[in-house]
């Protein structure tokens, strides 16, 4: 028998318990781990009464956990990931075999909870085709895709695949500039971890980009946010994921940062950053990502870009798959809510996804 049960709390120690036993039981993101839905929430969403974390479970074991969260907006009751901009893929920690052999089942009873829950409208997004090498089953029939997600898979040598892919023009070009960079001094490269003590260089780079950002009139994060996310993660001496920044510099000048996380066999390629010097010219970033590549190449590690269609993803990716996301309108308000939206954007040809995106999610980036 499959049935379910919904928490409005995150404290909860019972809610606790299931989801790091399905976390650590099975093969799932770290960002849906018990550390980053409690960051999320508490630098995030000051409503904790909106949380509302869907538990499927089977002959009344937990097998599924959805957290979601009910957002209020111009009386619109919309359903949506428990998330923030910190979070690059949006998924339900699952019991992988167990969902997929009663997937049917599973949809069903989800729907139910998502019935007494009530929203006018559910949005669901940042939804990945796969949730490691597992197909991502759960409401996959709703599944309409809006991004592709880049990964570079350690199988492949980062040197053959470069010889490869890379046209005689562009490698004259890197030559060249690599030349160039080498004229201004000796280059290293190092990995640092960060920690409570020196989690100020992480703060430095956010604000760096953020910064960046603002200069190019691109609509940025909440730096202040981000700051306290990542700080609020630091300090967790049992998680099981680092954070990690990569540094590039030629003699003593920084020519390229890039900020991700290590889990398991993946690192997640998050915050590039190439600070202005005179070196910026001869794409230092370029050198510093296939310096990272070759060196998680050799330990067997691959590198996941997360979703966007940038150009550096596919050039430096051999594997891709889908970023998807869920739209069901669930009532007149929400089909009202949803049409004059979509007419507003349509008739001023705005990316509709992009601002609904935004304005589902306003209050939390504020």
């Amino acid at each position: 028998m499959i049935n379910y049960k919904i928490y409005d709390q995150l404290s909860n120690s019972v809610l606790k318990n299931i989801i790091k036993n399905i976390y650590k039981d099975n093969k799932n993101f770290f960002f849906q781990s018990i550390l980053f839905l409690n960051s999320c929430k508490k630098i995030y969403y000051e409503n904790n009464n909106n949380l509302k974390i869907i538990i499927i479970l089977k002959n009344e074991v937990p097998i599924c956990v959805v957290p979601t969260y009910l957002e209020i907006n111009k009386k619109i009751k919309i359903l949506k990931w428990l998330s923030c901009e910190a979070i690059d893929y949006n998924v339900s920690l699952l019991n992988h075999e167990i969902v997929k052999a009663n997937i049917k089942e599973v949809d069903k009873v989800l729907m139910d909870a998502f019935n007494e829950i009530s929203p006018d409208l559910i949005f669901f997004d940042k939804i990945p085709e796969f949730i490691f090498q597992n197909k991502n089953n759960l409401l996959n029939n709703y599944f309409k895709k809006y991004t592709n997600s880049y990964y570079y898979n350690y199988q492949e040598n980062i040197g053959d695949y470069y010889n490869k892919t890379t046209n005689s023009k562009t490698k004259q070009t890197d030559k060249r500039k690599l030349k160039k960079i080498l004229l201004n001094g000796t280059i290293s490269f190092e990995k640092i971890i960060i920690n409570e003590k020196n989690n100020f260089l992480l703060n430095k780079l956010i604000d760096c980009k953020h910064n960046q950002y603002l200069e190019k009139k691109i609509k940025t994060f909440n730096k202040d946010k981000l700051y306290e996310f990542y700080k609020n993660l630091v300090v967790y001496s049992d998680k099981d994921f680092d954070l990690v920044l990569h540094k590039m510099k030629v003699s003593n000048t920084e020519a390229s940062l890039i900020f991700g996380i290590e889990h398991r066999n993946f690192f997640y390629y998050l915050i590039p950053y190439v600070p202005k010097s005179d070196i910026q010219k001869f794409s230092p970033g370029r050198l510093h990502l296939k310096n990272i590549l070759d060196t998680y190449q050799k330990k067997k590690i691959r590198v996941d870009f997360t979703s966007g269609d940038e150009k550096y993803k596919s050039d430096w990716s051999n594997v891709n798959f889908n970023v998807n996301y869920i739209l069901i309108l669930k009532s007149i308000r929400g089909i009202l809510f949803f049409l004059y939206y979509f007419l507003y954007f349509k008739l001023r040809k705005i990316n509709f996804l992009k601002k609904l995106v935004q304005i589902i999610n306003f209050k939390n980036n504020d």
